[in-house]
């Protein structure tokens, strides 16, 4: 049983990802939503720590931006 407030997903496929799964929690904090992020993946081929590192450290914080932008467009808030 999943919590109501929580949307799990699990990557189907594909060459650079051995693994990845992940989830969105939604949480009410005075009239307003709270979402956390989580992700856990793997890799299906060696990859340099620097490689990584910008996976981690540039690419998620900018699909984080990108979705609070689009929340923002869409709701106005």
């Amino acid at each position: 049983e999943q919590e109501p407030n929580l949307m799990s997903w699990e990557f189907a496929g594909g060459e650079i990802f051995k693994t990845m799964k992940g989830h969105w929690k939604l949480e009410d904090q005075a009239g307003k939503c709270k979402a956390t992020y989580f992700v856990e993946a793997t890799f299906g081929m060696f990859m340099p720590g620097p490689i990584t590192k910008a996976l981690l450290d540039v690419n998620l914080p900018n699909m984080i931006s990108a979705y609070h932008k689009r929340i923002k467009t869409i709701y106005g808030k």
